[in-house]
């Protein structure tokens, strides 16, 4: 599938035309941008020294354009999270533990800039515990749940599954809960169109481990001198 192909897939996915501003850095999602960059041993071509840098885990919640950038970026990969949380794991072995692990072999043993995985506690809470770089993209407060499903909707029309389902529910139970919990954490990122930026998505793919945790850090900085107020639950409003 060429490029132009790739672009007019995205646009009817996400129903915009052209250029769009995604994030809250305000930064220019540019479809007809730069090519999905190769990989390390694409470039290099055949050698036996290993030079491969780490890629990072992204954690996001649902229906924020994982799906689509994975599918067409061959760097990106999208661990989904319902075969682990439906399966009975090893002996001692968590799902969130073992969703954690396979998520940071893609980045560190496999060819992959980038590992989405779904944004749940559980696994955030061993990403962290493992001292692993990870970053949480939300949408902000803003973005009605209304939305948001049909954006799921919209991505898995083409292939409903128990997968998807599961995610229409969630939304429709814990949106505003789900929220209000990933922007307490310091490493999380909000996008005020509640789609992933593209082209903060190349950059740090493209960023080295050190320049990926100043970026979390910058971040983490910026949460602390903003007053977080708790987005209000509709449910609690009388």
């Amino acid at each position: 599938m060429n490029d132009e192909k790739n672009d007019k897939k995205i646009k009817e996915v996400f129903k915009i035309s052209g250029e769009s501003k995604f994030g809250s850095l305000g930064t220019t999602l540019i479809l007809n941008g730069p090519k999905p960059k190769k990989s390390t041993l694409e470039l290099m071509g055949e050698s036996t020294i290993d030079l491969k840098k780490p890629g990072i885990i992204i954690a996001v919640y649902p229906g924020m354009g994982q799906e689509v950038y994975s599918k067409f970026y061959d760097n990106y990969f999208h661990l989904e999270s319902y075969p682990y949380y439906t399966k009975k794991m090893p002996r001692g072995k968590s799902q969130g533990m073992m969703y954690a692990l396979d998520a940071i072999n893609k980045v560190q043993q496999e060819d992959y800039d980038i590992c989405f995985v779904d944004a749940h506690t559980d696994v955030l809470n061993y990403l962290k515990g493992l001292n692993q770089d990870f970053i949480i993209f939300y949408p902000t407060p803003t973005q009605k749940k209304e939305v948001v499903l049909e954006r799921i909707a919209r991505i898995y029309s083409n292939r409903m599954s128990l997968y998807s389902a599961g995610l229409l529910v969630y939304v429709t139970k814990n949106h505003v809960k789900k929220i209000n919990d990933l922007r307490m954490y310091p490493n999380s990122i909000a996008s005020s169109k509640g789609i992933l930026n593209e082209e903060l998505l190349l950059e740090i793919s493209r960023a080295t481990p050190l320049e990926r945790r100043k970026i979390i850090e910058v971040f983490s900085e910026m949460k602390k001198t903003t007053n977080i107020v708790p987005p209000k639950d509709p449910k609690k409003e009388v």
